[in-house]
């Protein structure tokens, strides 16, 4: 957590800090919640959410390990997120989409990806338009019972994350730390 960067010429220097948390749907206090450096690639976290068929997390395209969706999916654990422009993957199948299904639904695939020790994953693909927000969201999950809809909306639940992260910036402003330890941040920001 050490400020990072050049000294300027305020003699104060940047730093930056992330947090991670685990929300469950129903409440609006995070569950668990992790602190990093800003430097830290978010896909770190992943390792640690535990595999529990019961669950499904939803997590932002910034979280991208297939390594990690593959622990999930061997472990009956359910994710939905954001599939990165730049991702390589290979279509299997596409399904046709029923008529009870939400006209939002542009597509649902079976795709083939690789992960980092090169073993192949089968997930699926759905393609949502957002007439709101009038932009198309690729969808990555490995839950393949689920209607394609209700896919876009569960992520869509995830935006109360952002929701909770909004409140604390607006009501409880932090310009500076006080100290640049892990505890000394984690006790300024509770």
């Amino acid at each position: 957590m050490k400020c990072v960067g050049r000294k300027p010429k305020n003699g104060k220097r940047k730093g930056g800090i992330k947090v991670h948390t685990v929300i469950n749907v129903d409440e609006i206090v995070p569950k668990i919640v992790w602190f990093t450096s800003a430097k830290r690639h978010d896909h770190y976290l992943l390792n640690k959410l535990e595999t529990d068929p019961d669950k499904i997390y939803i997590f932002d395209k910034g979280y991208v390990d297939y390594q990690q969706y593959k622990r999930f999916t061997d472990g009956h654990t359910g994710f939905v997120t954001r599939l990165k422009d730049y991702a390589v993957y290979e279509i299997t199948e596409e399904y046709e989409i029923d008529d009870r299904i939400h006209s939002g639904v542009l597509k649902d695939e079976d795709v083939i990806v690789k992960t980092k020790t090169g073993e192949e994953l089968k997930l699926r693909k759905v393609t949502f338009y957002d007439r709101i927000l009038k932009r198309t969201f690729e969808f990555l999950t490995n839950l393949f019972d689920i209607r394609p809809d209700l896919i876009a909306a569960f992520y869509k639940i995830r935006w109360q994350i952002e929701l909770v992260f909004k409140q604390l910036k607006q009501n409880f402003p932090l310009k500076y730390f006080i100290g640049d330890s892990e505890n000394a941040i984690k006790i300024q920001i509770y």
